[in-house]
């Protein structure tokens, strides 16, 4: 039989539809199901018989479906986006699980005929189907329309605002060299029906946390120390309620209460927001742990994260990281330290004195991992579930950072330099802005550099002098927190440290190396420079004034100082040389007039009269000697410590070199300035 052309080509066709239908149809022909190797809900009833509890949840589909994801695939409820019910007519029930990251599940749940459990559901098998599309976990929609200068921090409950800061000064303002420090923004709310953006706030810290409240009826806000409430209704702002510096906080299940943390109270201050009332920790009341943060399981169960107080084994009160219920009943207790963010069953803390980063992998095993050790100024977990936390940088001429990103699921971590602390996480999780002077802002979660300005606070010989300060601080600081050889302790200072006698004697080397030598720590601590201030400097030529501030925290204490530098420059390198010694003053001229007739009397072998013995006896070993003047340094008491300016000094520390001795004399101020002592023990110090 002979086609014709036509119906020929017809026929092939007529084939290649059926072929396309045909794979088409195995395309997308279900995926098989997978039969429940357990029979959890049996399993379960065996474990508690008297569970009556349990054995009602065991009634409801969606709680069978909630364990089985969580016992058999491990899928916790907050990865539940809904779930949906198919009725059959043999009266089973196929229970489909829409995931957050797109997957779908579907559990095939009966109800086996049992005299013990009967009308309890089982789940029978399951089948999972892949994503479509890759989510992000945040769920928050793509942020668009912004100007290059806004920072968004926060959208509102129903996504339908979003809170944006820009920087509302200028970094020739910043006077740090290193340490803690934050910038001053505005902030605004903008409409995203309409554009339109209004001003809430001028001249407030950078935010670098902001959480609604569980009732979304308010936005807290915290940065540089200070912690605001946003009604969200009224668009009204708070002055700072904290306790400052406040370094984190926490709503309360119901949104009637914040809960704040101090540097030294790690449980610090319970403010009721309503009546606007608060409780400090010294106050009377109810000693409760403090919420911090809590995750969704399921609907309807929650678990809440903070921090309660315990005894170590010293019986000294420490930070706990614990896990408790709305009620405030503790589960589980985890380990010592600051708990700062949960994402899932995730959760990161810091040591109890901000030392160390711990993470969690799962709060229900002893798994633990430190991602570092060094002092954290923040930590928080992405949206996408990553690590990213700053620690000091490397020093520099200008401030240094470094901003850490740790994958845990490919447990990866990598590193960039920033120059600031503080950061502020995009409510999209695809960027971070950093709060420094270069203003950097980066994406996520490959660290990549999007946008910064090419600015340093410190430039020429300003920014070396600095340079040199720093490292002699942390110098300092390295060698006062444990114990160096002496010989080795010199070749390091002598780094950044001189004695010189013109135009006065100046023995900044000497000084520091004997205090270091005589009162480090017999033990190694744990230190940071928590925050380096510059107040002052004048250079002239090759000499240089500095006044400048530190504050550091070590696993041993924290301690506070200012003082003033006398800095040189020699072979175009920078070195300190003085600690308050203020070669210009016209006190020092006042004192150096003293000391050189008390000098001029000893000298010739007349008799001089201390109110102490001591001093009296060494008169008589130093009479008719020859003597030399030597160092003039000003001490304010308290302490006591170094004068940061001349005018506070109380006492003048001389030291006197006769023949191969050192002795040191202090001259008191009074209404003028008198000899009072005379010492040969602790030159380093004025007592």
């Amino acid at each position: 039989m002979k086609l014709s052309f036509r119906k020929f080509w017809f026929l092939v066709l007529l084939m290649s539809l059926i072929l396309i239908w045909g794979c088409a149809q195995k395309e997308t022909q279900e995926k098989p199901w997978t039969y429940s190797m357990l029979d959890m809900t049996e399993a379960k009833l065996r474990q508690q018989e008297v569970d009556t509890g349990h054995r009602a949840s065991l009634l409801d589909p969606h709680q069978v479906a909630y364990e089985f994801l969580e016992s058999e695939l491990k899928i916790l409820g907050n990865e539940v986006k809904k779930l949906k019910d198919t009725k059959l007519k043999n009266q089973d029930v196929i229970v489909q699980v829409f995931l957050e990251d797109g997957r779908s599940i579907d559990l095939y749940l009966v109800q086996p005929v049992r005299k013990d459990s009967t009308g309890i559901w089982c789940v029978n098998r399951y089948r999972i189907s892949p994503a479509k599309s890759k989510l992000k976990e945040s769920q928050a929609p793509k942020i668009t329309g912004l100007t290059k200068e806004d920072i968004p921090f926060a959208y509102s409950p129903d996504k339908k605002t979003l809170f944006v800061m820009d920087y509302g000064d200028e970094i020739n303002n910043l006077n740090v060299i290193t340490g803690d420090y934050t910038r001053k923004v505005n902030i605004y709310k903008i409409n995203l029906s309409n554009g339109q953006r209004t001003m809430i706030a001028q001249g407030i810290p950078f935010i670098s946390l902001a959480k609604i409240s569980p009732d979304e009826k308010y936005l807290a806000l915290m940065g540089g120390g200070e912690l605001r409430l946003l009604q969200l209704s009224s668009g009204k702002l708070t002055d700072n309620i904290g306790s400052p510096p406040a370094l984190h906080f926490g709503w309360s299940p119901d949104g009637k209460k914040i809960y704040t943390e101090h540097e030294s109270f790690p449980n610090d201050m319970i403010y009721f927001v309503e009546s606007g009332q608060k409780r400090l920790p010294y106050e009377s009341g109810p000693k409760e742990p403090f919420y911090k943060a809590s995750y969704k399981i399921a609907p309807g169960k929650e678990v809440f994260v903070g921090t309660d107080m315990a005894a170590d084994k010293y019986g000294n009160k420490v930070p706990i990281t614990v896990i408790f219920d709305k009620n405030q009943n503790i589960k589980r207790t985890l380990s010592i330290g600051r708990v700062r963010d949960v994402f899932k069953n995730n959760i990161i803390q810091v040591g109890k004195e901000r030392f160390e980063l711990l993470f969690i992998p799962n709060y229900e095993t002893n798994r633990q991992k430190i991602l570092s050790e060094d002092y954290i100024y923040q930590c928080a977990f992405t949206p996408d579930g990553d690590v990213i936390y700053t620690t000091k940088g490397k020093i520099k001429e200008n401030p240094c950072y470094s901003l850490n990103l740790f994958d845990p699921k490919n447990n990866r971590q990598k590193t960039v330099e920033v120059s600031g602390p503080h950061f502020c996480l995009w409510p999209d999780g695809r960027y971070i802005d950093i709060c420094g002077y270069k203003e950097e802002r980066l994406s996520l979660p490959d660290l990549k550099l999007v946008k910064h300005k090419d600015l340093n606070l410190y430039t020429g010989e300003k920014a070396r002098i600095i340079s040199t300060l720093y490292q002699a601080s942390d110098v300092y600081f390295k060698n006062y927190y444990k114990k160096t050889d002496p010989k080795e302790l010199e070749k390091e200072l002598k780094k950044y440290f001189v004695n010189t006698s013109y135009p006065v004697p100046q023995e900044a080397l000497f000084d520091v190396h004997q205090e270091l030598i005589h009162q480090s720590s017999s033990e190694p601590h744990r230190y940071h420079i928590i925050l380096g201030t510059l107040e002052g400097l004048k250079i002239n030529g090759s000499r240089a004034s500095i006044k400048a501030g530190f504050v550091t925290e070590s696993d041993y204490g924290s301690w506070s100082f200012i003082s003033a530098f006398e800095t040189i420059k020699i072979n175009n390198d920078w070195y300190i040389t003085g600690l308050a010694t203020f070669p210009e003053s016209g006190e020092r001229e006042k004192v150096v007039a003293v000391v050189q007739k008390f000098i001029d009397r000893t000298e010739k072998g007349k008799r001089f009269y201390f109110q102490d013995e001591k001093s009296n006896v060494l008169y008589k070993k130093i009479m008719k000697k020859k003597i030399k003047m030597g160092q003039v340094q000003f001490w304010s008491l308290g302490d006591p410590n170094l004068a940061s300016n001349v005018g506070s000094a109380v006492y003048t520390k001389v030291y006197l070199d006769v023949e191969d001795k050192r002795y040191k004399l202090l001259v008191k101020k009074n209404s003028s300035w008198n000899i009072e002592r005379l010492d040969d023990e602790r030159l380093w110090h004025l007592f």
